[in-house]
């Protein structure tokens, strides 16, 4: 886990010359199985669009999250990969592959993908819409989560 805290930090790093950074705070649905969480994140992140219109979206995030179920609760690291198109000067369109690592009463690690879209009201605040399904293993088995989240970001 600690390792691939410190690539993503180094790959956060070593990238935001060439892109935007933006902090953002975002509040999400989810699903454990068949139980529904409501969850709150903390994340950090970088993108970038070539070209503006048409042009090539790519986004590396981190994040943090809360996330409540009726009778426990829990906490989210994650790390996202976003690729896709930006078809308007201030529309982005793109798919997600993620890491997730979590812990609610045990802790367990996955592997998911999504997609998103993000909408730039001016160069310094944006608000995105993401889906997320993950396929999380833990010492005794497996279960699936999904996440359906609105985020709002502070670009500097």
């Amino acid at each position: 886990m600690k390792k691939i805290l410190l690539g993503s930090a180094l790959v956060l790093l070593t990238t935001t010359a060439f892109a935007d950074n933006n902090f953002y705070i975002s509040g999400a649905s989810s699903k454990i199985e068949n139980e529904t969480a409501k969850e709150f994140t903390i994340g950090y992140g970088i993108n970038n669009v070539k070209d503006n219109r048409n042009g090539f979206y790519w986004g590396i995030n981190m994040e943090y999250g809360y996330i409540k179920l009726d009778s426990e609760h829990g906490y989210n690291v994650s790390g996202d990969l976003d690729l896709g198109l930006s078809p308007l000067d201030n529309l982005s369109v793109y798919g997600i592959i993620s890491c997730l690592a979590q812990n609610i009463n045990t802790e367990a690690y996955g592997f998911g993908y999504g997609a998103g879209v993000e909408y730039d009201f001016s160069k310094k605040i944006s608000t995105s819409l993401e889906y997320k399904t993950y396929t999380m293993n833990y010492d005794l088995g497996d279960y699936d989560y999904d996440k359906f989240g609105l985020s709002l970001k502070y670009k500097f």
